[in-house]
């Protein structure tokens, strides 16, 4: 592996077989996002990922911190094309988010979809407790969107003391899963089946829609939406081919762009 730092060369990132990828892994770096944004400025193509066992200043949605001690989870980041409609640019996370789901459940475990960018474990009585965060972010070059970078943070190992600190319980996939899964093994499984999803992106994103929406946690729920400056309440009824959720409340619908949902109960 390349020595832990803030610059990484990927002159030896190695070729997945049966994707367009290669993956390099480096000990430690401050984000694995910054990482190949920086990466594409300086002329690195996309089809680029990149694994890191331990992230010093991992980032989440709305500059939030995603905090993980060295070996607890999988930290990867993906370089990929923009769409041709840059403001679909979200709908690659919610391709990664698909694919972290499809990977879980290869090994057992019944993660689902939660607007906008978190894979969830939903418990028998209707909680959601976050398995993984996914956040997407534009590299800009002038005034074009050169490509995009897709991170996603995937909760392997239980860390103690966490879940109080957070307030909330948070899902781990040992705990689900018969044997013990690496990072680099859930990163492969997660690339393999990205290929497909970020192709729907590019060419038929209906079809990764009806997936998502298929995928969804939250579809048919009531559902308390922190919003900028008010909280909604209502029924999650839809996302829409830009990825947006659509949320009935009062009688009327709602299309969302942003927003955190932090309740969904089950009528």
């Amino acid at each position: 592996m390349p020595p832990p730092g803030d610059w990484v060369s990927y002159e030896n990132a190695r070729p997945i077989e049966g994707t367009r990828f290669r993956l390099c892994e480096v000990t430690e770096i401050d984000s694995t996002n910054r990482a190949l944004i920086d990466a594409n400025v300086r002329g690195e193509p996309a089809w680029l990922a990149l694994i890191a066992g331990h992230q010093t200043h991992g980032r989440g949605r709305r500059n939030r911190t995603w905090d993980a001690p060295p070996g607890s989870g999988l930290m990867m980041s993906v370089l990929l094309e923009p769409p041709v409609d840059t403001a679909s640019v979200h709908l690659l996370a919610t391709a990664v988010g698909l694919s972290a789901v499809e990977a879980c459940r290869s090994f057992g475990a019944g993660a689902q979809l939660k607007w906008p960018n978190d894979v969830v474990i939903t418990g028998p009585d209707g909680s959601m407790a976050k398995l993984a965060g996914v956040l997407a972010e534009s590299v800009v070059l002038g005034e074009a969107v050169s490509a995009a970078v897709v991170g996603i943070g995937l909760n392997l190992r239980p860390v103690p003391g966490r879940d109080a600190a957070l307030g909330r319980t948070i899902a781990v996939l040992d705990s689900m899963t018969p044997t013990r899964i690496e990072p680099r093994e859930l990163g492969l499984l997660i690339l393999h089946q990205l290929e497909r999803h970020v192709q729907l992106v590019y060419d038929d994103p209906a079809t990764l829609r009806a997936t998502a929406i298929g995928e969804s946690a939250l579809i048919g729920r009531r559902v308390r939406v922190e919003l900028d400056g008010e909280t909604l309440v209502g029924v999650a009824v839809d996302v829409d081919v830009a990825g947006c959720l659509v949320v009935e409340s009062a009688g009327r619908r709602r299309t969302l762009t942003v927003g955190d949902v932090v309740h969904a109960g089950v009528d």
